[in-house]
């Protein structure tokens, strides 16, 4: 059939291969997503796009309840029992923010977000003995991310804190930026899985756990 694509996505280690509609229209918008009216299972949200309204699909949460035990095999359990392990998460997008609260939470974790990074910095300074990794946006108001993985790094409290940059930023003199100034890994947006596992191993080189 002419008018079907396959488009072919990397998830929890296998090639996921999604029928398509032949794409007619690529188009670059700010968007206003809405998380709530269409909200169900696979499905990010939906905005509107030329007076229609377009669903945008969750891969990873569609390939899940289709096929639960390859997303078992893939993440392992993150917490044991009576720990608690906190992440801090900057990003000025209000969809981004719930979407990576929500991946990081499935995994775990408890997440502190923020708004941006001068707030996330504050709220670091106040769970300075909490907060064991970061993510964060690059592009923010107030503060970006880059400046709050400086203020990170100029403070001895938190010396061997990962941090890892979530963004959509990725030509090689962004990365080169994001490393100069001590950003441990850059990830472009937005692969729940890959997100994942980095955050598991950035916490097993700190702690030395496996």
């Amino acid at each position: 059939d002419q008018d079907r694509v396959v488009i072919v996505f990397d998830l929890t280690g296998r090639e996921i291969g999604l029928l398509a509609a032949k794409p007619v229209d690529v188009q670059e918008t700010d968007a206003v997503i809405d998380q709530g009216t269409l909200s169900q299972k696979g499905i990010m949200g939906s905005t509107i796009l030329n007076a229609e309204t377009t669903l945008i699909l969750d891969i990873f949460e569609l390939v899940e309840t289709v096929h639960p035990e390859w997303v078992k095999e893939r993440v392992k359990p993150t917490m044991t029992a009576g720990a608690e392990t906190v992440v801090l998460l900057a990003e000025d997008s209000d969809f981004f923010r719930a979407q990576v609260k929500k991946f990081i939470e499935s995994d775990g974790y408890r997440v502190i977000a923020a708004v941006d990074g001068q707030e996330a910095w504050e709220l670091l300074q106040k769970n300075a003995e909490k907060v064991k990794l970061v993510v964060t946006d690059i592009e923010m108001p107030r503060l970006n991310g880059l400046g709050l993985t400086q203020n990170i790094r100029a403070d001895r409290r938190f010396a061997g804190l990962p941090v890892i940059a979530l963004t959509s930023l990725a030509s090689e003199d962004d990365i080169a930026r994001g490393k100069a100034v001590g950003v441990d890994e850059y990830q472009i947006k937005l692969d729940k899985a890959k997100l994942l596992e980095g955050i598991k191993q950035r916490l097993e080189t700190v702690t030395g756990e496996s």
